[in-house]
């Protein structure tokens, strides 16, 4: 993978990268694979946001998180204890991370 072949088409220069060697494809994934794994192993899980007296707490990640974190300050001004664990892409399960938050009566 990574190498570039140069082509000209009707005068046009065009440059692909698709390298369909199954050997290249094989070493590129490996490195892939190890690449992924190093990032789970030093990478931060989650990310607490505003979860010390929560109350109710939203789960997310991504684009997702962004709008949850703007709910949870407007729910925080209206009187609500919300907060947010914001998971990261590579995190494989939250629950061992759980928190414990107090049911509404």
């Amino acid at each position: 993978m990574g190498h570039h072949r140069k082509t000209s088409h009707k005068g046009k220069d065009i440059i692909t990268s698709l390298d369909l060697d199954p050997a290249a494809q094989e070493r590129f994934n490996l490195k892939l694979i190890a690449k992924y794994n190093e990032i789970r192993e030093k990478e931060v899980r989650y990310e607490e946001f505003q979860c010390d007296d929560a109350e109710y707490l939203l789960v997310a990640y991504g684009t997702s998180a962004r709008v949850c974190q703007k709910s949870v300050q407007l729910a925080r001004k209206e009187g609500f204890k919300v907060g947010l664990l914001r998971r990261s892409p590579f995190s494989r399960s939250v629950k061992k991370n759980r928190r414990t938050c107090r049911k509404q009566e």
